[in-house]
């Protein structure tokens, strides 16, 4: 069902643009994902992502050590020690602490990053529309490379997902748009964080 509502999308997609052309219209395509991934914005949150990524494997570790010093604490205890079941209630609140730090702190960055993404396509979007305005372009489709593989089902399931199948390279309009998008972010004083707590 799927495979064939991309199917009509794609028909419908091309249509439109086919029907723009031939009414006078002019249609430009950009590469959504080349443009995403090379945006100075992303390659840079990319960095401080893999920075807090590395400080939170750390700080990981470090709960990690601190419950293997209290397991080795007690398996040295003599379990009638009067500490003992309070130690053993330590270990496993340290345990479950340690696993709810571990899936809040991905819901938060996994939430981050989810707003990170959505400014960056609309900043994307709002700089499409500008260049397409200035360059009189009545419709940008978005057009993707074609990755090739030998798994058949892969093969039908990127056919279905495509777009654009062929586009003149003049009417690529996406490293006028990087262009753009890194130049604005070149020109911010303040560079945007991501911050994870």
């Amino acid at each position: 069902m799927n495979g064939q509502r991309s199917i009509l999308i794609g028909i419908a997609t091309l249509t439109i643009a086919a029907t723009a052309q031939a009414q006078g219209n002019r249609v430009a395509c950009i590469d959504v994902v080349y443009v995403f991934n090379e945006y100075k914005l992303q390659k840079d949150l990319n960095t401080q992502l893999r920075d807090e990524q590395t400080r939170l494997e750390q700080e990981a570790q470090q709960r990690q050590q601190k419950i293997e010093q209290l397991e080795a604490t007690l398996r040295a205890m003599d379990p009638r020690d009067p500490t003992y079941e309070s130690r053993i209630s330590d270990l496993t609140r340290m345990r479950i602490e340690l696993r709810a730090w571990g899936e809040t702190t991905q819901a938060m960055i996994t939430r981050r990053l989810g707003t990170w993404s959505n400014q960056i396509y609309k900043e994307i979007l709002r700089t499409v529309e500008t260049v397409a305005r200035e360059r009189g372009y009545d419709m940008v489709v978005y057009r993707d490379a074609y990755e090739e593989t030998n798994d058949p089902e892969l093969v039908k399931q990127r056919i279905r997902l495509r777009k654009v199948l062929y586009f003149n390279p003049s009417i690529d309009i996406s490293n006028e748009v990087l262009s753009r998008l890194n130049k604005e972010y070149d020109a911010q004083a303040n560079k945007p964080k991501l911050s994870i707590p």
